[in-house]
């Protein structure tokens, strides 16, 4: 998925910044939101297993969890009050788990919205994954269908919804410049919205 993209051509967020600056303080974006007081609205996007730059499966998983929840809890303490994930295996199905348990434990006012891109979105995943997808559906604060059947377009549709209903994304990405997750940075730059970026590269392998 995603635009093709020259070898030479600038990152996604390196060219969407140069012509889109988003050079604003966590302070100030708050303040310039008209419901700022109601809290803010976080988009999550992120690599899928095969694309970590490290072994999903190994014992990195550990602490890339640790950090997702510090990245997670900080995010809330920021202002985000409701969390939408696109459900795909990986970060997404990740991050939607760290904040059920944050709800649990730290906030139970925070929101989880799952925007499944089409119907039988996880018709191929392994067991284990369909067990935590179905899980993460009966205990979301709300779940949006964005496409009533699978067609080409509905992965990019559903990217485009969340960031169309979000302040801010929070992507979790292998630094690729090609895939729905380097679609999705650019789109939330193109749509002025703050962008929260941790880099998969920069987690040590521990494997």
């Amino acid at each position: 998925m995603g635009e093709e993209r020259s070898k030479n051509s600038p990152s996604p967020e390196r060219q969407a910044k140069a012509q889109y600056p988003c050079e604003v303080t966590w302070e100030e974006y708050r303040t310039e939101m008209q419901h700022a007081y109601a809290g803010l609205t976080c988009a999550v996007t992120g690599s899928r297993p095969a694309n970590f730059p490290w072994n999903y499966y190994g014992l990195t998983f550990a602490p890339y969890i640790e950090l997702l929840r510090e990245k997670v809890r900080n995010l809330i303490d920021y202002g985000v009050t409701a969390f939408i994930c696109g459900m795909a295996m990986g970060v997404d199905i990740d991050v939607a788990e760290t904040v059920l348990k944050l709800r649990r434990e730290y906030d139970p006012d925070i929101r989880l919205v799952c925007a499944v891109p089409c119907p039988d979105q996880q018709r191929a995943y392994p067991y284990s994954w369909k067990l935590r997808y179905k899980k993460i559906l009966e205990n979301a604060d709300k779940v949006v269908m964005v496409s009533k059947s699978y067609d080409r377009q509905c992965y990019h549709r559903r990217n485009r919804y969340m960031i169309d209903n979000c302040d801010v994304l929070f992507a979790v990405w292998n630094g690729s410049q090609t895939g729905g997750t380097a679609y999705t940075i650019r789109y939330a730059y193109k749509s002025n919205k703050k962008v929260e970026i941790l880099n998969l590269t920069d987690i040590q392998s521990r494997d």
